[in-house]
C-alpha cells in the first residue's frame, strides 16, 4: 500500500507547544519526547526531529533573518549612535574582539543576556539536583528489592 505523504501543516507547532507544556510540567525534553511518542504513536526520534526543525525554522535560517530579528529585539528607547563612516560588520566585530572592548550602547543588552543565561543555568542545576535526589531514592529502593529477591 502506498504511503500517505500528506502532512499536517501545524504538526511542528503543535509538537513544540506540547514539548514546552510538558517541560513546564517538570519533564526533561527527552522525557517529553518519549511521552509525546507514546501519545501519538510516532517514534521518539521523529518527535524530536519535528521539535528541533520547528525551533530552527522559527529562528530563521539565514544570517540576515537573525540580524533582523536581533535588531528588532533591541529596546526602542536606546539613544541613536552618532553618525560615522560605514564599516563592515565583520571588521567592526574583529576590531572589538582585538581591543577586548564592548560598545557602551551594547553593554546593557550584553549584561541582560548574561543574566538570562545565568538564571537558565541555575534553573537547570536546581532541576538536576532534584532529579538526582529522585534517582538516589529509586536506587535505594531497587537495592532493597534486589536484596529481598536474593535473600540477603
Amino acid at each position: 500500500m502506498a504511503k500517505n505523504n500528506q502532512r499536517d501543516p501545524n504538526l511542528r507547532a503543535a509538537t513544540v507547544a506540547r514539548v514546552n507544556q510538558l517541560v513546564k510540567g517538570g519533564l526533561t525534553k527527552a522525557g517529553a519526547f518519549e511521552k509525546i511518542s507514546a501519545e501519538t504513536g510516532r517514534a521518539k526520534d521523529a518527535v524530536q526531529m519535528l521539535y528541533y526543525r520547528a525551533i530552527r525554522a522559527a529562528k530563521g535560517g539565514s544570517k540576515a533573518a537573525a540580524a533582523a530579528k536581533a535588531s528588532a529585539a533591541k529596546p526602542a528607547a536606546r539613544p541613536a549612535a552618532p553618525a560615522a563612516k560605514p564599516v563592515s560588520s565583520k571588521r567592526s566585530r574583529k576590531a572589538a574582539r582585538s581591543q577586548g572592548a564592548v560598545a557602551p550602547t551594547e553593554l546593557p543588552a550584553l549584561l541582560a543576556g548574561i543574566a538570562a543565561a545565568i538564571n537558565n543555568l541555575l534553573k537547570h542545576v536546581e532541576k538536576t539536583v532534584e532529579e538526582n535526589k529522585t534517582l538516589k531514592e529509586q536506587a535505594q529502593r531497587l537495592s532493597a528489592i534486589t536484596s529481598l529477591i536474593r535473600g540477603r
